[in-house]
C-alpha cells in the first residue's frame, strides 16, 4: 500500500530573505501545492516561530510493535505547534510518532503527525509533524528532578499523617 507523500519543493524559510526567486543548485524541483500556499504573496503562513536545532532524534511510530525500530532522523527547527526533521526516505502523511529528542520530550506532549514530507534533494526528504496534544493528559516526559521532588512531597505527607496519629495515639 502506497501512502500520499506531496511533490519536492524548497524548503522557502532554509534560503535567505529575498532568494525565493533563486535557482536551486540541485536538480530541477517542482512546488508542490502545499508549499506554494505557504509562500502565498511571500508570507509566511505559520502561527508560531520556528527556532532552529540541529539535533539529531528518534521517531517511534504510535501504534508501534515490539519489533520496529525507531527511525534515525536530524531535527532542523521545533516551533510550539511542531518540528521540522530532515530524513532519507519521506514518512507517511497521517502516520503518528514519539519523538525521543531531549529539547522535545521536555515538553507536555511528545506525540506528532505528520503533515508534510516534501523532496529537497535526492534521497532528503523535509518532513513536518504537528504537535497532536493527544498525550497531554495520559502520557507525560517527566526529568529525574520532578520525580525526585513528587516522591519527597509524597514521603512528607506519609510523615505528617504519621505524626498526627502518634499524637492522637499518645493523647489517649
Amino acid at each position: 500500500m502506497s501512502s500520499p507523500v506531496s511533490t519536492p519543493s524548497p524548503d522557502p524559510a532554509a534560503s535567505p530573505a529575498g532568494a525565493a526567486d533563486a535557482p536551486v543548485a540541485a536538480a530541477p524541483v517542482v512546488a508542490a501545492p502545499a508549499a506554494a500556499a505557504r509562500r502565498k504573496n511571500g508570507a509566511e503562513r505559520r502561527l508560531a516561530t520556528r527556532f532552529p536545532l540541529n539535533s539529531s532524534a528518534e521517531l517511534i511510530r504510535v501504534p508501534s510493535s515490539s519489533r520496529a525500530a525507531p527511525i534515525k532522523v536530524k531535527v532542523k527547527d521545533v516551533s510550539a505547534t511542531g518540528v521540522g526533521v530532515m530524513h532519507s526516505e519521506p514518512l507517511p502523511l497521517g502516520e503518528k510518532y514519539v519523538v525521543k529528542e531531549p529539547t522535545i520530550s521536555r515538553r507536555k506532549s511528545v506525540l506528532f503527525t505528520v503533515v508534510r514530507a516534501d523532496q529537497v534533494g535526492e534521497n532528503n526528504y523535509s518532513i513536518g509533524l504537528h504537535d497532536s496534544h493527544l498525550m497531554d493528559k495520559d502520557y507525560k516526559v517527566h526529568s529525574a528532578a520532578h520525580a525526585h521532588i513528587v516522591a519527597m512531597a509524597k514521603l512528607l505527607v506519609l510523615a505528617l499523617i504519621m505524626g498526627g496519629l502518634f499524637a492522637v495515639w499518645t493523647l489517649i
